[in-house]
């Protein structure tokens, strides 16, 4: 007879003796049961699939200023620039600060998806490269950036965390691997939103040449590739 049970205690008691007027009596000694094991709470998952989502929205801002912080701590960008990370410019003095914002819509993953990993690709269009640093993935949802992207969104305040960084000697071919707080900032039912910025950018170190990579804004080839399995 199948019973469903995992783990069943079938231990059978024990027998003690003693001397009573005389005479041995036995009792019954009750084993201690071992520790309950219950049904897993997890369902079981099927074989792993992937998908690829092309980016919905991309937006790259800048702010510049001759004072590096009233750059960087800007509420709002100033201009358009597909740039990531910053800049000083030497022949005006200026320092320039950039932000890459991008949106996929990923609610055709459904609630029920466990997501084993994440890649998210950009297409690559140029770098400077006058010290090495990292572009990392950083989430403001469920806010920010807004859907349309707008100049205030951003102010550097509405973002924090670490989602997968790419270092400055892989920018030729830029993916980011998602770590596991990357992972879970995919909304498997709606839009997914994130920022990428310097690592520079978000500890306020300010640059003396040149430490950024622009980006090609094709959304068919700006995409997220997210592996997942389903429940059986």
């Amino acid at each position: 007879m199948k019973t469903g049970f995992v783990k069943a205690n079938v231990n059978i008691p024990g027998n003690k003796y003693y001397k009573y007027h005389g005479l041995n009596r036995s009792c019954d000694i009750q084993p201690d049961p071992d520790p309950l094991i219950g049904f897993p709470i997890s369902p079981p998952y099927g074989p792993e699939k992937y998908i690829e989502i092309k980016a919905s929205a991309i937006s790259g801002f800048q702010t510049d200023d001759t004072n590096y912080l009233v750059a960087h701590n800007k509420a709002s960008a100033t201009s358009f620039n597909y740039s990531i990370g910053q800049r000083k410019w030497a022949y005006n003095g200026r320092y320039y600060v950039y932000r890459v914002f991008i949106i996929f819509n990923t609610s055709t993953l459904t609630s029920s998806a466990k997501i084993e990993s994440a890649k998210m690709q950009l297409v690559y269009a140029g770098s400077m490269i006058d010290r090495a640093f990292k572009l990392i993935i950083q989430n403001g949802q469920p806010v920010y950036p807004h859907n349309p992207i707008s100049l205030s969104d951003y102010n550097y305040m509405y973002y924090s965390g670490d989602g997968g960084s790419l270092s400055s000697s892989s920018l030729n071919s830029p993916i980011w691997v998602l770590n596991d707080d990357g992972i879970n900032w995919i909304n498997t039912s709606g839009l997914t939103k994130l920022v990428i910025r310097s690592n520079y950018d978000i500890s306020a170190g300010s640059p003396s040449g040149g430490e950024n990579m622009t980006i090609n804004p094709v959304y068919d080839y700006s995409k997220l590739k997210i592996y997942y399995r389903l429940p059986l």
